[in-house]
């Protein structure tokens, strides 16, 4: 099975990657459950469910990764990665070396997105929708810069079209 992780901070568009992947490479992206609220009727992200319902899948079910922020869990299960296509999961340090512990015989890729510009946004990290301004990104595998791209309001631009084979 091959999986994607891609990792990077808060609010330098790993979301909107993700979705790049999915409408322009038949990506599956695995969202994560979480016990948290809501943060809007927007907030889509993740699978939102009940602390009583999260502990019944964590013992009856094949974890894949888990963390814990603000006594809020976060997880996945293998049965949300498929078998057809390849799949890009956003997560945090931790959920990388769990993945890779748990699942040692997937194909696993490790993708870093950082941002080009000094600061993130201070609208971004209050979770607007929208992207408020454009900036560059950089694609991080192994440590290296394999592809720039850039976000915009409303879509994702990479200069390159066939960079995908790299992963």
């Amino acid at each position: 099975m091959k999986v994607l992780l891609i990792t990077g901070e808060s609010g330098v568009g790993k979301t909107t990657f993700a979705k790049h992947l999915k409408e322009n490479y038949n990506y599956n992206i695995v969202h994560s459950y979480t016990t948290r609220p809501k943060r809007d009727e927007q907030d889509n992200d993740h699978i939102f469910i009940s602390k009583d319902r999260a502990y019944e899948m964590m013992n009856n079910e094949e974890i894949v990764a888990h963390t814990q922020i603000n006594k809020e869990h976060y997880f996945t299960t293998v049965f949300d990665f498929k078998l057809d296509r390849p799949n890009a999961y956003i997560v945090d340090a931790k959920g990388v070396k769990d993945v890779k512990k748990n699942c040692p015989e997937w194909d696993i890729t490790v993708l870093k997105v950082i941002t080009n510009e000094n600061h993130v946004s201070k609208d971004r990290l209050k979770r607007d929708i929208a992207i408020p301004e454009d900036h560059e990104c950089d694609l991080i595998l192994e440590r290296k810069v394999i592809h720039k791209y850039y976000l915009t309001k409303k879509n994702v631009h990479v200069p390159k079209p066939n960079w995908v084979d790299v992963l």
